[in-house]
């Protein structure tokens, strides 16, 4: 939910509306200025809530997705710790249920410190072990990254695909949490990866709550 009240004296107009809007973050920030652009120009309200309401986000780029049982889900590409917290610290308020797909690409990175940063946010952290591009499993993956955790109150699970995280984002959240994916697979293998993930948490929904 986006609420915006406005108040331009130079233009003698003022007013508050309510929207639909998903986003989060920088997607915040821009639609607030976008809106604010809008109304000096003389759009009104009736069409800059539709704008609003329709905007999904970049594909891999704090996407949202839908509404799952009660669950409000986004797929993001932060891999980095850098961009992990610019990202959590986005959902900061939210019951976090986040979904990590395996941290390596084709070179390996700091699963550990993942797992670490995460941690702070997540109410739980699951992990795929599956290298979304080298197209490999690898659990021990997956069960560093839980490690790098381990100081935190979160849930951890390491899983072996990203079927199975999906279904179990659900089985361990309720309705008014927030699902979110982060890690390179949605760079590296977009289409593939949200599939999955979307496939595990239809499932999810057939056989919970």
């Amino acid at each position: 939910m986006l609420d915006i009240t406005y108040d331009i004296p130079n233009l003698n107009i003022n007013g508050h509306f309510e929207t639909s809007f998903k986003l989060s973050g920088y997607y915040t920030e821009n639609s607030i200025a976008a809106s604010a652009a809008a109304l000096a120009y003389g759009l009104d309200d009736t069409a800059i809530i539709k704008g609003l309401n329709s905007i999904k986000g970049i594909a891999g780029h704090m996407e949202y997705i839908g509404n799952f049982k009660g669950r409000e889900v986004h797929f993001d590409a932060a891999f980095v710790p850098e961009g992990l917290v610019k990202t959590l610290e986005s959902f900061q308020n939210e019951e976090l249920i986040v979904i990590v797909d395996n941290p390596d690409s084709t070179n390996p990175r700091d699963k550990y410190k993942v797992g670490e940063v995460v941690g702070k946010y997540a109410k739980v952290l699951i992990c795929s072990g599956y290298n979304e591009t080298t197209k490999k499993y690898n659990i021990e993956a997956a069960n560093e990254v839980v490690q790098g955790a381990q100081k935190s109150s979160a849930i951890k699970i390491p899983v072996e695909d990203m079927v199975t995280a999906g279904e179990l984002s659900i089985k361990h959240s309720h309705s008014g949490c927030t699902i979110l994916h982060v890690g390179p697979g949605a760079i590296t293998n977009y289409e593939d990866v949200k599939t999955k993930m979307m496939s595990g948490i239809m499932e999810g929904c057939k056989k919970y709550d």
